[in-house]
Formats: C-alpha cells, sequence, structure tokens
C-alpha cells in the first residue's frame, strides 16, 4: 500500500510510539487519549453505511479501499477492546475483530504496537445484545467474546455452546444502556475502546454522551435509496437537530486515492463556532441553488447530525477537496478567483478556469466494492 496523504492536522492527542512500518502507511503521527471511546465507520458520498441483506456490505461501500482496512487495523490494535451490535456480528459472518484479521500485511506491526502499549495480543470483542440472538458457531464468539445481553437474552444463552465466551447480564430486560455497557467495560480495566457500530449502538452512544471521537471514511461511490428502502446513514434511534446537534471538531483529514479520511472530536454540549459555521454554509447552499448553480458551496459540517435517512454531512462530504481549498489563493476555486461559496456555474464560466480545472471541479465517483451495518 503506498502512504496516505496528511492534508490537515491540528488538535490530535499525543501520538503513540509507532513501528516505523505504521507511522509510514498512516502518513505520519497517530495516538488515542485514555480513557477514550472512539467510533470507526465508512460511509458513501450520500450518507449509507450499511446494505441491509448484502453480507460484508461496507467492504462493498468501501470499494475494499486497502487503505481502509489499514486504517480499521490501526485502530483495533490500539484498542483495549472493541464494542459492536449483534447486527454487525450477524452482517460478517465470517469476521474476526482483530487488526491482523482486517490488514494481515502489517501484523507484525500490528503486534509491535501492542506490545509497546502494554495491551493484550488481541483487543476484547464486546457484543451488546439485549435478544441474545447470536449464532454460537460465529468464528468470533469461538474465538471468545465478551456478550452482554439482558437476564431474558442469558436465559436463551447456553453457556456450554458458546465455548470460551463470557456471557454478563447488565439488566431485566432491554435495551440495554449504553452507559452501563461503557462502565462495565471500564470496570474490565478497558479504557480505550473501539466501536464499529451499528448505528443504533452509535446513537445511543451519542444519547449518552459517551462517544469521543469518530474515525469516518468517505468513500467516492453514491449508494442511494429506493422509497421503500431503508439504507441506514451514521446514526440511527435518535433525533440530534435541530434541538441538540452534536457537534465536532475536525482534527485531521487524509487522503489514499479517491478516499478521504476523517477525524473528529466530539464537543461536549456543543460548539458556538460550529454552529454559527453550519447556518453560514447553509445560507450559501440555499443562494447557489436559488441561483440555479450546483450546491458546491458545501463543505465537511461538524457531524453527526441527524438520523438514517438525512444526508446533510455526506452532502458536505461530496464537495470536501481539503488540498484544493488549502492552496487556493484568496479562498477562491482552484485558483480561478471565484469564491468557493459561489455555485458552480459561476465557477464553469470563468475566464479564468482552464478546461483542465473546469474538469477537476467534477466530483469523482468510481468503484463500488462489510463493516459496521446497523446493530440488533
Amino acid at each position: 500500500m503506498e502512504p496516505m496523504k496528511l492534508l490537515m492536522e491540528e488538535g490530535a492527542p499525543t501520538p503513540f510510539d509507532l513501528p516505523q512500518e505504521l507511522s509510514r502507511l498512516y502518513g505520519g503521527s497517530f495516538g488515542l487519549d485514555a480513557p477514550s471511546l472512539s467510533a470507526n465507520f465508512v460511509s458513501s458520498v450520500d450518507g449509507v453505511v450499511a446494505l441491509p441483506g448484502v453480507p460484508q456490505s461496507s467492504m462493498l461501500i468501501s470499494g475494499r479501499s486497502e487503505a481502509d482496512r489499514f486504517v480499521m487495523g490501526l485502530l483495533r490494535a490500539s484498542a483495549d477492546a472493541v464494542l459492536i451490535g449483534a447486527g454487525t456480528l450477524r452482517a460478517a459472518p465470517k469476521s474476526l475483530w482483530t487488526p491482523d484479521f482486517i490488514y494481515p500485511d502489517v501484523a507484525a506491526a500490528f503486534g509491535d504496537l501492542r506490545k509497546r502499549l502494554g495491551r493484550t495480543p488481541s483487543p476484547q470483542l464486546a457484543i451488546v445484545t439485549a435478544s441474545g440472538e447470536l449464532d454460537p458457531a460465529h468464528p468470533a464468539i469461538r474465538a471468545g467474546a465478551l456478550i452482554l445481553t439482558t437476564d431474558e437474552g442469558a436465559g436463551g444463552l447456553r453457556k456450554e455452546t458458546y465455548g470460551s465466551s463470557q456471557i454478563v447480564a447488565l439488566a431485566e430486560r432491554g435495551p440495554l444502556d449504553t452507559t452501563d455497557v461503557v462502565e462495565h467495560l471500564r470496570t474490565m480495566g478497558h479504557q480505550t475502546i473501539l466501536t464499529e457500530g451499528g448505528p443504533t449502538l452509535i446513537g445511543g452512544l451519542l444519547d449518552a454522551g459517551l462517544l469521543g471521537e469518530l474515525f469516518l471514511t468517505v468513500s467516492p461511490v453514491l449508494a442511494g435509496r429506493a422509497k421503500d428502502e431503508q439504507r441506514p446513514g451514521l446514526v440511527d434511534g435518535i433525533d440530534l437537530l435541530p434541538d441538540r446537534g452534536a457537534w465536532s471538531s475536525l482534527l485531521s483529514v487524509r487522503s489514499r486515492a479517491d478516499h478521504l479520511f476523517l477525524r473528529y472530536r466530539l464537543v461536549p454540549g456543543g460548539s458556538t463556532r460550529n454552529r454559527f459555521r453550519y447556518r453560514g454554509n447553509r445560507r450559501r447552499h440555499q443562494g447557489a441553488r436559488a441561483e440555479g448553480g450546483s450546491p458546491l458551496s458545501c463543505v465537511i459540517s461538524p457531524l453527526p447530525a441527524t438520523r438514517s435517512r438525512r444526508t446533510s454531512s455526506a452532502c458536505s462530504s461530496a464537495r470536501f477537496s481539503a488540498s484544493r481549498i488549502a492552496s487556493s489563493p484568496n479562498g477562491s476555486w482552484g485558483g480561478t478567483g471565484v469564491p468557493i461559496g459561489a455555485p458552480y456555474s459561476e465557477v464553469a464560466s470563468s475566464t479564468s478556469a482552464s478546461p483542465r480545472n473546469r474538469s477537476s471541479f467534477r466530483p469523482a465517483f468510481s468503484h463500488a466494492s462489510d463493516r459496521r451495518p446497523s446493530d440488533g
């Protein structure tokens, strides 16, 4: 794999002592706070994170991006525990939630990192299921998982069938409180927690104010949604906007080929600065539409903001090019002299925009090729 390209980084945690190969591939330093709870997702440009009924659908969404799998491995290698919902487990019937499983090319470097961090050889997999409806033959369960469930769910689980997996009932009946889930992991000594969803679990963590960071891969593909089809976005089960949007600050942006790798820190209680920025972008967006242009004035909005079927954050991501904006004089599109907030029609007709420059404004959506679907 070619190294990832660092486009922007500001305010990231103190870096780990990374093995040289991991630092080279990541394009620089990497670290996580302790204690911390981070989420990792891949999304299409239009905000779809899973295709219900399609096994391994997130791999399809990511286009089987090698860089995306590397980031997954790096995050898993850095974590004490990986937290997922039962639906995520079911949607990946052959998977293990270990760094070497998702990206075996640098398995030795992942192992070295865990030794340097004082971690166990593999992160603890924790599965949240209120119903207890799990396949005991799943390789992740056979390898030994922590199953967090209810009294009702535990009653349906036969311990002798689940091998070395541990079954813990946190409540009499569902749904489980995500605060209880995280507190139990903390009492077991798991200070650095990574969650890979699904969206309902992410919604619960956000609702409880527990999620600290979000690693979001934006894949250059449009997934679409039929009128009668539910294709989940990053957050499900709760409404955030308009009353209590979960605002965030952008820590870093990396790229590899046509994929963007975004890192956000969730802002406790929201951020006035981000709220005003959002309102300004919305006005520019509406102005572009009023003039008949394409809403290219969208930028990456601090997220997550909405439930699954709303895609404003993905709209923003689709139009983002950090390197182009950073190198644009006076905040103009690619040196054309046209303000970034202007509609596309104005950019395209600019006399200073060469045919080569104009073509560069067209969003490039290439391949489509699982990871993190909904939980249950």
